[in-house]
């Protein structure tokens, strides 16, 4: 991406996007079976009025990203980026980001973070280590703004317990 395009870009995350780590703590049931699945998958989004360019900018930001996606709701597009393909977008974002440059080093270490674990299940360590950047994200997104967060490193570190008793 050119430095242009990367500025324009990091414009409308600082305005308009957001940076998660979206983990995720599934129990399932097969054929009597209890399975537990553990994740981790980040994601940057721009969400857009449904205005008359916006789709077009949308379509633009796609043909950059390569394997984004867009939504199309009732009054807004969702644009966004998940997981590994994630990482080199962020870098190139990075030095023209001003609002949302935390969030996404944030989301750079748990990209690391999942390539160092590999297919690996997640131990406590693991768990241990998104919890606290999870923590360090909504620290730097809901600073001073009194909402309740449910799903802290706290919770993240409760549910993993409970799916794996010592």
């Amino acid at each position: 991406m050119r430095g242009v395009d990367a500025a324009y870009v990091a414009g409308l995350v600082d305005g308009d996007g957001t940076f998660d780590l979206a983990i995720h703590l599934r129990t399932s049931t097969h054929k009597g079976k209890v399975y537990h699945a553990m994740g981790c998958s980040p994601v940057l989004k721009v969400a857009l009025k449904n205005h008359e360019n916006d789709r077009e900018v949308m379509e633009w930001l796609q043909g950059l990203a390569g394997h984004s996606i867009i939504k199309e709701g009732n009054k807004v597009y969702v644009w966004q980026v998940r997981g590994v393909q994630l990482l080199p977008f962020i870098e190139a974002l990075t030095p023209f980001l001003h609002v949302k440059r935390k969030h996404a080093a944030i989301t750079m270490e748990a990209l690391r973070l999942i390539a160092e674990k590999g297919g690996k299940s997640w131990t406590r360590e693991y768990a241990q280590k998104l919890a606290a950047l999870q923590d360090r994200m909504f620290e730097t997104r809901f600073h001073n703004r009194g909402q309740l967060i449910k799903w802290d490193g706290k919770a993240i570190l409760a549910k993993f317990d409970e799916l794996h008793p010592v």
